[in-house]
């Protein structure tokens, strides 16, 4: 079965709303606070519902200086 992609459905509002009961406008204001919890989610839990225990710190601006 093939997957549906949002962007399958923005250029056709009436079948965005039929499949999702909401309208673009009501669908793109849920989109950041539902990316927020699910980013805050994901750094304590894996895919497969496991707590991560081993999280590794990288400060990207020392990496970079130390590539120079």
């Amino acid at each position: 079965m093939a997957g549906l992609r949002f962007t399958d459905l923005q250029s056709r509002p009436m079948e965005f709303l039929d499949f999702t009961s909401l309208t673009l406008d009501e669908f793109q204001q849920l989109v950041p606070p539902f990316e927020t919890a699910f980013h805050a989610r994901m750094a304590a839990w894996r895919m497969d519902g496991q707590p991560r225990t081993a999280r590794r710190s990288l400060n990207l601006s020392e990496f970079v200086d130390g590539c120079s």
